[in-house]
């Protein structure tokens, strides 16, 4: 995979693992390209996993569809918000559960693959930074769950009838939400991926979170159906915003500002900390010579 490298005082060679040398700029959008490529061949040799998800979106939809009928027609999107079709709340909170639990775990379960295969050191020690190459492994990935997302909503206002309640300031903000929450789990997954780098097993951790989200994020039924402390702890969690945010914007047409901005908020501040985060793991894996061990 090729790198191209802009520096003011000519091409230099970074040392081993240490990513790109002082005064030397780093393109990651050729590695993102390279893996891009390489995911894309290897998943098109096995094709039979698209219609597999194709199959899944649909038996989704009529779980939800008929979930719907039974629990009635209309919930309340948001605290003191207008009642939506159940449909339309169902089918954005399973949809953006299954893009984020990807977000989650593609990056701790890419840096295992690259242990088990011994790919890992070899990786690290190309120009860029550590954790601009393992994002940059998941980029298939996290593009193939976003393009999976689309298509089940679009299926949803195709087959099923369900309707948006929009405009375009509700669609940039849903855009504008979409990828500050894909930013925010995937700093979460460079946290995970440190727990595998240190302690070579990190699958428990990210199966916890992503069912503690199902339960306690307002994706089947609205936070307020839950108990008191634990309606208390889902209204600040991230996830639960973006759910809020998104379903008001697409299906109401409003945009609830004060869990907008402390989402966009929340992203900015957790991505800096989780790279310094997998950046001590990094360096105590690299200390203790088991950086390869699985």
């Amino acid at each position: 995979m090729s790198m191209q490298l802009d520096s003011d005082r000519g091409t230099g060679t970074p040392g081993a693992g240490a990513g790109a040398g002082a005064g030397t700029t780093v393109r990651p959008w050729p590695l993102v390209a390279a893996f891009l490529r390489r995911d894309w061949s290897i998943a098109w040799s096995y094709r039979l996993p698209f219609f597999l998800s194709l199959v899944q979106s649909l038996v989704t939809l009529w779980f939800v569809f008929f979930l719907g009928r039974l629990v009635g027609h209309r919930v309340t999107a948001v605290a003191s918000g207008p009642r939506v079709s159940y449909f339309a709340f169902a089918v954005l909170g399973t949809t953006l559960l299954s893009l984020l639990n990807v977000s989650l775990t593609a990056v701790a379960h890419q840096l295992r693959n690259d242990q088990t295969t011994g790919t890992l050191e070899i990786l690290f020690t190309m120009p860029p930074p550590p954790w601009i190459t393992v994002l940059a492994g998941v980029s298939y990935k996290l593009v193939y769950a976003a393009v999976t997302a689309v298509v089940t909503v679009g299926i949803a206002v195709g087959a099923f009838g369900m309707r948006f309640d929009t405009s375009l300031v509700g669609c940039l903000a849903a855009l504008v939400v979409l990828a500050a929450t894909v930013g925010l789990f995937c700093s979460a997954g460079l946290v995970f991926a440190a727990f595998v780098v240190v302690f070579k097993r990190g699958e428990v951790m990210t199966g916890l979170t992503a069912t503690a989200l199902s339960l306690l994020g307002g994706v089947y039924y609205p936070v307020a159906l839950l108990p008191g402390p634990l309606k208390d702890f889902a209204r600040i969690l991230p996830f639960t915003w973006a759910l809020d945010v998104l379903r008001a914007s697409l299906l109401t047409d409003q945009v609830p500002v004060l869990q907008f901005v402390l989402l966009c908020v929340f992203t900015v501040v957790a991505l800096p900390i989780a790279i310094a985060i997998f950046g001590k793991a990094l360096d105590q894996a690299r200390r203790r010579a088991t950086l390869a061990q699985y």
